[in-house]
């Protein structure tokens, strides 16, 4: 309820467990690269050639081949792409056997990203202009869905497709499910809690990087559906790490998007805001209250710029910063922290100033 004042916890709910965390411990320590990989290593190895085969595996022609071209190449840290295969190399494999499903994920996510910007509104995608307010609504839809052809080609390649495609598709399907949930909640047309927000975001956020961490398994031990399992949950819960995190940033940063609380003039639902819901009076919510009840287009950036202090005002920004220290102290202690050293940390590196 909006307004409630009864205190409540806010402490990370269970992360990063595993049943079988000392089995799986074992049977981590028995085939992890020594020394593993580090991300930015990762990176320097096989970034590279990531982007090559990303271009280079197109088979679309004419205009929508140059709208794909312009979507791939509006930035990015293309950390989805680098996931399966940094995984992979750190899990034993060869990274030859991941970079078809490193293509086809970043194929995927600049999909989403493209019919993302088209529900949001947003005008602007790393400091340019976004698919289709370059190329007009219908361009862009017929973009993000080439996008997905384009990654069942390169799916196609993959070396241990078939021991993974059906749990793939399924972490995909969750994915959409939460982006519908996500529009829900913007719609109020499901009650605001955590709690729902949570489920939205493992489903929006949190299944990709499970289906990330699949693929990069599976590469490396396509035969080891024990190992594969625990690794897309542990990539689930760092999904909702960071979106929890890019929830923050939102407040704290700049997503760019050229202004801070571009959630709120979104109308979507926050952790800090729930949290606030939750938490705060109804009287010290009031100009957020505001702002959310307010259309799109009265949202000034001075009444974002209000609502956005409610939030610092009322502790809410400082409850989502202590319920990421917590979660990242979970990630240090689970197992499969081993074969993706220091990930947590970057994920949390645009709002590390503000953890305590």
């Amino acid at each position: 309820m909006v307004g409630e004042t009864t205190p409540k916890s806010t402490r990370a709910p269970v992360l990063f467990q595993t049943e079988k965390g000392e089995h799986l411990s074992r049977v981590l320590a028995r085939i992890v690269r020594q020394p593993p990989l580090r991300y930015e290593e990762a990176c320097a190895l096989y970034l590279e050639e990531i982007e090559k085969r990303v271009h280079a595996g197109l088979v679309s022609r004419g205009l929508i081949r140059e709208i794909l071209e312009y979507q791939l190449t509006t930035g990015g840290k293309r950390m989805r792409a680098v996931l399966p295969v940094w995984v992979c190399v750190n899990l034993g494999g060869e990274a030859e056997a991941a970079f078809d499903f490193a293509v086809a994920l970043e194929l995927l996510h600049n999909a989403s990203v493209v019919l993302d910007d088209i529900e949001d509104g947003d005008h602007v995608r790393r400091g340019r202009p976004a698919v289709w307010s370059q190329w007009g609504t219908s361009h862009a839809i017929t973009a993000g869905t080439t996008l997905i052809f384009e990654a069942l080609v390169s799916l196609g390649r993959a070396r241990s497709m078939a021991s993974v495609l059906g749990a793939m598709a399924t972490d995909l399907v969750r994915l959409t499910e939460g982006q519908t949930m996500d529009v829900q909640l913007a719609a109020g047309a499901l009650a605001p809690s955590r709690s729902t927000w949570m489920d939205m975001a493992r489903g929006k956020t949190g299944m990709f990087f499970s289906t990330c961490l699949r693929a990069g398994v599976a590469a490396a031990h396509g035969d080891d559906a024990e190992l594969i399992e625990a690794a897309a949950t542990y990539g689930a819960d760092i999904g909702l790490l960071f979106q929890v995190q890019d929830d923050l940033l939102d407040l704290t940063g700049n997503k760019g998007r050229d202004l801070r609380g571009a959630d709120l003039i979104e109308g979507k639902p926050s952790f800090p805001m729930l949290w606030a819901y939750e938490h705060a009076s109804l009287a010290a919510l009031a100009p957020l209250q505001e702002v959310m009840h307010l259309p799109r287009e009265q949202r000034t950036p001075e009444k974002v710029a209000a609502a956005v202090d409610v939030l610092h005002a009322v502790g809410a920004v400082d409850a989502t910063a202590r319920w990421l220290g917590d979660a990242k102290r979970a990630v240090e202690r689970h197992p499969l922290t081993r074969a993706l050293p220091g990930w947590a940390e970057r994920i949390l590196a645009p709002v590390a100033h503000c953890l305590p």
